[in-house]
């Protein structure tokens, strides 16, 4: 069990990283859309058709809040980027010191950060320690 939870564990760690690297890209895109100089593009395209809008308000008042959005979105993606990099390192920590409060830790961090590889072999690393304590 404990080789299946290191595996789990590094695996689930590495994917990790990708989503946290798709998170702090995402978190970028949203503040680019979200900066002063991109207010100008949304106007023309709101004035033109391009994005069309259930929000009252002239062109520029309709801009701003949809920069409000991309601004909240891209403290989103920055939060879930956190997550995820925490994730990693206890994830790895576990899978060095290998002990019950680290196990747990990666487990509730797991489910908070949506990697369920990182979730199974925490669990199966608990698993593995309770095997242990029963044979000895």
């Amino acid at each position: 069990m404990k080789k299946a939870s290191d595996i789990l564990l590094l695996i689930g760690a590495i994917f990790t990283i990708f989503a946290a690297v798709g998170c702090l890209i995402g978190m970028i895109v949203l503040f680019v859309f979200a900066s002063p100089n991109y207010t100008q593009v949304l106007v023309d395209a709101i004035k033109s058709g391009e994005i069309h809008s259930d929000i009252p308000g002239n062109a520029e008042e309709i801009a701003a809040v949809l920069q409000l959005g991309f601004r909240a979105g891209g403290i989103g993606c920055l939060v879930a980027a956190l997550c995820e990099v925490a994730v990693v390192v206890v994830a790895f920590v576990a899978r060095a010191k290998q002990t019950t409060g680290l196990y747990i830790a990666s487990l509730v961090l797991g489910v908070l950060g949506g990697s369920l590889l990182v979730l199974l072999g925490s669990i199966f690393g608990l698993v593995g320690l309770s095997e242990e304590k029963k044979a000895a």
